[in-house]
C-alpha cells in the first residue's frame, strides 16, 4: 500500500470543486441566468474540468515516479 501524496488529496479537491462548478453552472443556466453554453469552440464544462484532469494527470506522474519500484515489483510473477 502506496501513501497518498498531498498531490493527490489536492487532485479530489480540485475535481470536487469542478464538478460542483460545473453543476451550478448547469442549474444556473437552466434558471436562465446569462452564462454562455459554449466559449472557445468548446462546452463550458471542458473549460471548468480542463484543470482539474490536467492536474489529475501531473498528479500521477508525481505519485508515480518516486514510487516505481513499488509499483515494479508488484507487477512482477509470483
Amino acid at each position: 500500500v502506496l501513501a497518498a501524496r498531498k498531490s493527490g488529496k489536492l487532485k479530489a479537491v480540485f475535481q470536487a470543486l469542478g464538478i460542483a462548478a460545473v453543476v451550478t453552472v448547469t442549474l444556473l443556466r437552466g434558471y436562465g441566468v446569462g452564462i454562455p453554453e459554449m466559449a472557445g469552440g468548446y462546452h463550458i464544462a471542458f473549460w471548468i474540468m480542463l484543470f482539474p484532469a490536467l492536474f489529475t494527470a501531473a498528479s500521477l506522474f508525481d505519485y508515480y515516479t518516486p514510487n516505481w519500484h513499488v509499483v515494479k515489483s508488484r507487477m512482477q510473477p509470483k
